[in-house]
């Protein structure tokens, strides 16, 4: 799983818009570095709750973050 960015939480509140976080599970298994197309297989979205970004202090950013981050965590451990 990659970092969460916080430049997209400053990016939302600027242009007025929501955070969508997105969880993408199983496109190890699908895309394979070394074949061309694809295998079959499963691939499993998560789409979370919006997230509308009120204040753009650096402390409001860690803590949508750090619930990202968390939510993600707990999505994963349901998943195995």
């Amino acid at each position: 799983m990659q970092e969460v960015k916080r430049g997209a939480f400053f990016l939302a509140h600027r242009a007025n818009v929501p955070i969508i976080p997105v969880g993408i599970q199983g496109t190890n298994h699908v895309f394979s570095l070394f074949r061309k197309i694809p295998r079959r297989g499963e691939i499993i979205v998560n789409i979370g709750k919006p997230i509308y970004p009120v204040k753009t202090d650096r402390e409001t950013a860690e803590l949508v973050v750090g619930k990202i981050t968390e939510l993600s965590s707990k999505i994963r451990i349901k998943r195995r």
